[in-house]
């Protein structure tokens, strides 16, 4: 006998799956269920040191779109985008290179759950730098 899903059938009567896609219930849309951003969470500590294991949820509210940060680079502040559209930034937030950022001005919504270990702000110097550590989120609902 067939197995249905919402009257399609999904097993067939020889066992076969048919009428499956593939990746079936994720989306490639930016804030789809199931897509993926690179993101610091503002609502986790900011004190130095304090660091985030994978697990933790929060609402897609709370997320900072942040670029992978490469370390110790010589950049100058800028903007653009591929698309055309503003709100791609590159900025250091002092003279020390190693703490440059790129975000955007994407929002999210729902919920997102981290991937990798995260870390907003690492070991501070005197002159008030340390490198950052973004988290992998995944939205689940």
């Amino acid at each position: 006998m067939a197995i249905k899903v919402n009257g399609t059938t999904v097993i067939d009567d020889n066992r076969n799956l048919v009428n499956i896609v593939s990746g079936a219930g994720s989306s490639t849309d930016v804030n789809g269920v199931g897509t993926y951003t690179v993101a610091h969470d503002t609502s986790q500590s900011n004190t130095a040191g304090t660091g985030y294991k994978e697990g933790r949820t929060t609402a897609g509210s709370n997320l900072e779109s942040r670029g992978i940060e490469g370390g110790a680079i010589s950049i100058t502040n800028q903007t653009t985008s591929t698309s055309g559209t503003t709100g791609l930034s590159t900025f250091v937030n002092n003279s020390f290179s190693s703490n440059t950022s790129l975000q955007s001005d994407q929002t999210y919504s729902g919920s997102w759950r981290l991937m990798t270990p995260a870390m907003r702000q690492a070991g501070e110097g005197s002159s008030n730098w340390g490198p950052t550590f973004p988290g992998l989120w995944v939205r689940y609902a």
